[in-house]
Formats: C-alpha cells, sequence, structure tokens
C-alpha cells in the first residue's frame, strides 16, 4: 500500500493503534512500537486539525482586513479568530512516513505475517477507512 497523503498515513496508523496489540506477536512488534503508532496517530491528528483551523482563521482575517480596508462604514468589524496554543500531545519528530513504512517492511517479512493481518493492520488491500 502507498500512503501517498498524511490522510492516508493517519488511517493506516488508526488500524494499527486499534489492531496491532492484536497480532503483535505475529508481526514481532515490540512495545515500543505500540508506543511510537499511537504517539505518531496522536501528532498527525492533530497536525491535520491544526492546520485546518489555521487555514479558517486565515480566512477570517483576509476577511476583517478586507471590511476594515474598504468595508461598510456602518458595519461593526468582526473579533478575530481565536488561534489555540500550539501545543502537541506528543514530542515532535521527522519522518514519521519513513518510520511507520520502515515498521510495516519488517512486520511483513515476520514469519507468521498474512493478508488477513495486513488488512486489519492497514498494511494491505485498498486504502484504510479511518476507524471511528
Amino acid at each position: 500500500m502507498k500512503f501517498d497523503t498524511i490522510e492516508k498515513l493517519l488511517a493506516m496508523l488508526l488500524l494499527q493503534k486499534a489492531n496491532l496489540p492484536t497480532f503483535q506477536s505475529q508481526v514481532g512488534a515490540t512495545n515500543a512500537e505500540l508506543q511510537e503508532v499511537s504517539e505518531e496517530a496522536g501528532n498527525l491528528q492533530y497536525m491535520i486539525d491544526l492546520a485546518a483551523l489555521i487555514e479558517a482563521n486565515k480566512k477570517s482575517i483576509t476577511k476583517i482586513k478586507q471590511q476594515v480596508y474598504n468595508g461598510d462604514p456602518d458595519v461593526d468589524v468582526p473579533p478575530f479568530p481565536v488561534f489555540p496554543l500550539i501545543a502537541p500531545p506528543f514530542a515532535l519528530v521527522s519522518g514519521t512516513l519513513e518510520r511507520a513504512n520502515r515498521r510495516n517492511r519488517r512486520y511483513k517479512a515476520a514469519a507468521e505475517y498474512n493478508k488477513e493481518i495486513g488488512m486489519a493492520l492497514g498494511i494491505d488491500g485498498d486504502t484504510p477507512p479511518i476507524p471511528p
């Protein structure tokens, strides 16, 4: 499977967060990797949500700027949007995609790995759906 978007990578990590404990021994996953997958999923979700919020706030500020510049003098300028304190849930590290690909290659090489496990971990098959 090719993870060519951050959303596809997040979907795979969420599946692994949910299902890797079940298949941990079959694929040779370590306890540290279970933690890594959970933290990587949390950080990617945070970054996706933060980027969307900042983009929406940017659009609001652009409208305010335009209102200040040449808006109707009889209309109040709306308040600025609230920007959150930027605080990711876990320490940010670079290369989530590469680390995930390395783990996945190792899992696929495990003696007990099969297509069913690959599907459950979002490694094989179509783009995994984002779990609820």
